[in-house]
């Protein structure tokens, strides 16, 4: 029943510290689209434009290490994109089910999937079949190949290493959500617990960097959010809790495994020491849903949308490399026009001063192939 219900919870989803490194940062849910933030809450930019509230929208998103490639649902179907939200792959191949989670390896090389897959059960004597969704685990290589079932009744999943994670239900009443390692990648049973709480649900598990935490929506039972918890991988034992909830859900950490993000119902994202207590968590975004915190994987061009036209406008450029040679571009019809020429500074930020003529310019930064999201900017 627990898993039915959280099965329910991710179909509606479907229609619907210390001061880290200047390079790192966040995306996030921007519903319907994908967005980047710097992990202070500046420069917020928008990476996808092709969803609608509507549908289709990109409704889960996970990313690699460094954010080169971002794994998404949208569409009810898993792709692949680059750190700057361009398709890479996808649709992958599924078995004709919504694809509810798609988790990208932390190197990238593999595509883990939860589908929901209907099934029709064989009824009593006299009585008529069932039929009812059922979430499955699948594992393909990145290009969608070689995909395999993993485990049948998993709602949730996520990497420890090369190794997957999933849930796992305790054997005795409240029959508590856990989290445990897999034995293997290509089958159901479990090596261990990594995660377990008495009288408290396990979602969302996020391992440290280092591999040694596994970061948790700890949730009473029943529940999909409560409040942020830490656990050692190792034991499954508790750490710390480190967020004051109740509707606190999706951990990711900082790439120093310092900090945490998280999500907040619907007050937006939130950042807190991996070493901190209830209350100290301060929020950063009013707005937003499940956080990936990646090391770089992009550029963020940030500045006014509107501006006096002839007067100079102060546009800011982070996350470049240390002496990049950074460009700010304007589109003038197909192509990209070059505007301005510096060097990043120690901090990987560079800011521009220009001056526009009347009209709507749209703008980007580029460092190599590397592009940042587009800005509008309309100056009268």
């Amino acid at each position: 029943m627990r898993c039915a219900a959280a099965l329910v919870a991710a179909v509606v989803a479907l229609g619907l510290g210390a001061a880290p490194a200047a390079a790192d940062s966040i995306l996030y849910r921007c519903f319907p689209e994908l967005c980047r933030v710097a992990p202070d809450g500046s420069g917020r930019t928008q990476l996808t434009r092709d969803a609608s509230a509507g549908g289709p929208v990109y409704a889960w998103l996970s990313a690699t290490r460094d954010g080169s490639r971002l794994g998404v649902s949208y569409g009810n179907r898993a792709h692949v994109l680059d750190g700057n939200g361009r398709r890479v792959a996808g649709p992958l191949p599924h078995g004709g089910g919504p694809i509810v989670a798609t988790h990208i390896s932390p190197d990238g090389g593999q595509i883990a999937t939860i589908e929901t897959i209907t099934e029709t059960l064989a009824p009593f004597p006299g009585g008529v079949p069932t039929v009812r969704l059922t979430p499955y685990l699948f594992l393909a290589r990145a290009d969608g190949s070689g995909r395999d079932t993993v485990a049948r009744s998993t709602v949730t999943t996520a990497w420890l290493a090369g190794r997957l994670l999933r849930d796992e239900a305790a054997d005795e009443a409240p029959f508590e959500q856990q989290i445990c390692l897999l034995a293997t990648n290509a089958d159901f049973p479990c090596e261990r617990l990594v995660a377990a709480a008495p009288e408290h649900d396990l979602w969302d598990p996020a391992v440290s960097p280092d591999g040694s935490l596994v970061a948790v929506t700890r949730a009473p039972p029943d529940g999909f959010t409560g409040e942020i918890a830490i656990y050692s991988a190792a034991s499954g034992q508790l750490v710390r809790v480190v967020s004051s909830g109740p509707s606190d859900n999706a951990p990711t950490w900082s790439p120093d495994g310092r900090s945490l993000a998280f999500a907040r119902g619907d007050r937006g994202l939130w950042v807190v020491s991996a070493t901190g207590s209830p209350g100290s968590e301060r929020r950063i975004l009013a707005s937003g849903i499940q956080p990936v915190w990646v090391r770089g994987g992009g550029l963020r061009l940030s500045g006014p949308r509107r501006a006096r036209a002839g007067k100079r406008v102060r546009l800011r450029v982070a996350g470049a490399p240390r002496g990049a040679r950074v460009r700010l571009q304007r589109r003038v019809g197909r192509l990209w026009r070059t505007l301005a020429t510096r060097r990043a500074g120690a901090s990987g930020t560079t800011t521009f001063r220009v001056r526009l003529g009347r009209g709507r310019a749209v703008l980007r930064a580029r460092v190599g192939a590397r592009v940042s999201a587009r800005l509008v900017l309309r100056a009268r």
